[in-house]
């Protein structure tokens, strides 16, 4: 565990993008503490995996979060939750 068991519960990794590390936090405290100890989770980070793989460390309000950051929603997987956003060709009106 990179931050301790209380800044744990209360934050988690969510997304990375162009090398920025992107954590939901659950509420102000707890983004400002990943602020603060942003230096140490990036030396952590850097230790773990290389230098070249996260250059920063970005905090962002969630009121809810997963279980499993990795954990596929269903309703998010796809536009407006369907299966499949483009209709196959057999299924388009006008066509055979």
């Amino acid at each position: 565990m990179l931050v301790g068991p209380e800044l744990a519960k209360v934050s988690r990794p969510m997304a990375l993008q162009r090398k920025v590390l992107i954590v939901g936090v659950m509420h102000q405290v707890a983004g400002q503490e990943v602020r603060l100890r942003r230096t140490s989770i990036l030396a952590a980070l850097t230790k773990e995996f290389g230098e070249t793989t996260i250059h920063d460390v970005r905090p962002v309000p969630r009121r809810r979060l997963s279980e499993s950051p990795y954990t596929p929603r269903p309703d998010r997987d796809t536009p407006a939750g369907r299966p499949s956003a483009r209709k196959k060709p057999s299924q388009r009106p006008g066509r055979p």
